[in-house]
């Protein structure tokens, strides 16, 4: 017997401006210049759908690498809707659409993430940023929850032993989310570069994670000089040379002056 999708009833969105990441009209593209904007032609896709939206919340957040990006947090009232009816009303990829973890606390923690304070390795965000679209003020949240989230940090800070913290830092060098250049700069990964064992991990990671944005520069390089990439929509819509031209200043320019910075070859 198949098993039914589970509904949404809470969901936290990710996504970034770029146009190509929507199916979007061209009047709702419009609005990708701003992130209330953009926000408020998702609001009105999913109550266009019959949904009825109890709590919303967005803002944006700006990454290390510069990577520009909004998060919305959305409470549903009702039976809500399967990730992928969500993605499809949305117009966008489900992978821009986060399921809650199970337990009790899950709501409270992606409000506490709206602003990072749990997290004291990450860019910290002022209640102020956050916008309110639907229902309880942010501020009302932060102000009831202020005391309560703080203390949330200081266990997760103390919790996690250096393997942990080795295994995160790992794992957003290989996602292009930070250089080892940068790791000083993050007070929970200082640790790191002191531990002689941790150091070399990371440093020779970066170095295969340099190797390999090179080769698919190159690779990207010659699919473009034999025109069996035309465009930058294509070199974006793969993985991996969308990261290592999101990343990567040589390889963006690399790109650009191959494609003629253009985004059609003539």
């Amino acid at each position: 017997m198949a098993r039914t999708k589970a509904n949404l009833k809470i969901l936290n969105i990710t996504n970034d401006y770029d146009k190509l990441h929507y199916d979007w009209s061209e009047e709702e593209c419009t609005s990708l210049a701003d992130c209330r904007a953009t926000a408020e032609v998702i609001k009105k896709r999913l109550e266009s759908h019959e949904l009825k939206i109890q709590e919303m919340y967005v803002i944006e957040h700006k990454s290390e690498n510069g990577w520009n990006h909004y998060h919305i947090l959305a409470k549903l009232e009702g039976e809500g809707a399967t990730l992928e009816d969500i993605a499809r009303y949305l117009g966008m990829m489900p992978e821009m659409i986060e399921k809650p973890k199970p337990g009790r606390y899950t709501y409270e923690n992606m409000l506490a993430y709206l602003i990072h304070i749990k997290d004291a390795d990450k860019i910290q965000y002022s209640p102020d940023d956050v916008i309110t679209l639907v229902g309880k003020s942010y501020s009302e949240y932060y102000t009831e929850r202020y005391e309560k989230w703080l203390e949330g940090r200081e266990k997760k800070k103390k919790a996690e032993p250096i393997n942990k913290v080795l295994k995160e830092a790992m794992k957003r060098i290989e996602n292009y989310e930070i250089k080892y250049d940068e790791l000083a700069t993050v007070e929970k990964y200082r640790r790191l570069i002191l531990d002689k064992r941790c150091r070399k991990k990371l440093k020779d990671l970066q170095d295969g994670v340099d190797e390999l944005a090179k080769q698919d520069c190159r690779n990207v390089v010659k699919k473009i000089e034999k025109k069996e990439i035309t465009t930058l929509e294509e070199v974006l819509s793969d993985e991996k040379y969308r990261l290592a031209y999101e990343n990567y200043d040589w390889i963006k320019s690399c790109i650009d002056r191959e494609l003629g910075i253009k985004k059609i070859i003539v």
